[in-house]
């Protein structure tokens, strides 16, 4: 009688410890299922987190990219009146001459952009920009045209404030106000007419 309880109890006992086995399996499973669900919601939440700061810096740039073009143009629009000297008629090929479509020699950063027209005697681009890092300025000497005041553009640019963002204007061409009266260059006679300036604005800003 004794033995049969005695293995009553083993039985018992077995049965408990085998319990207790599953329920610890279980629970481990249970936790390494909800580790690799944490995990995974943690990765979802810094993607996302990353794409809307991505998306916040892109909108920010194209913000002050906007801002700094709007600013160079008003800054051209202001200072018409002083860089207009070098493209009048008699000045017009003793400042300028003009190529085939060429990268200037002057042009040497990421953002290099072919031009129809060179500073006189050099291959150089007519650019102005806010830092040395974007491209060598070079702007012909010029006058207010009415009081003849002497006048730096690269100097004047240069010290404006367009905001975050790296600009640069580069006169790409120059079109003859009266293209019949447009010579050409020496030897032939001076034009008899001014020219148009055709700019392309850059404004940069580094991500």
């Amino acid at each position: 009688m004794s033995l049969m309880i005695a293995n009553d109890f083993d039985r018992d006992h077995s049965d408990e410890t085998r319990e207790q086995g599953y329920v610890l399996l279980s629970f481990l499973l249970l936790m390494a299922i909800s580790v690799l669900i944490m995990r995974s919601s943690l990765s979802v939440s810094a993607t996302n987190a990353r794409t809307i700061y991505a998306t916040k810096q892109r909108a920010e740039n194209f913000i002050n990219s906007e801002a700094a073009l709007s600013r160079s143009l008003n800054w051209l629009r202001t200072n018409s009146q002083n860089m207009i000297t070098p493209l009048q008629g008699a000045n017009f090929y003793t400042s300028f001459v003009r190529t085939a479509p060429s990268i200037g020699s002057n042009d040497t950063g990421n953002y290099a952009v072919p031009t129809k027209i060179k500073t006189r005697n050099t291959s150089n681009s007519v650019i102005l920009s806010t830092a040395d890092t974007i491209v060598s300025q070079n702007f012909p000497a010029s006058s207010h045209i009415s009081t003849g005041t002497a006048f730096s553009s690269t100097t004047a640019f240069r010290g404006t404030d367009m905001g975050e963002s790296d600009v640069r204007v580069t006169l790409v061409d120059a079109l003859a106000v009266d293209p019949s009266k447009d010579y050409g260059p020496p030897p032939a006679a001076a034009p008899e007419t001014d020219f148009y300036p055709i700019y392309r604005i850059d404004s940069m800003t580094e991500l």
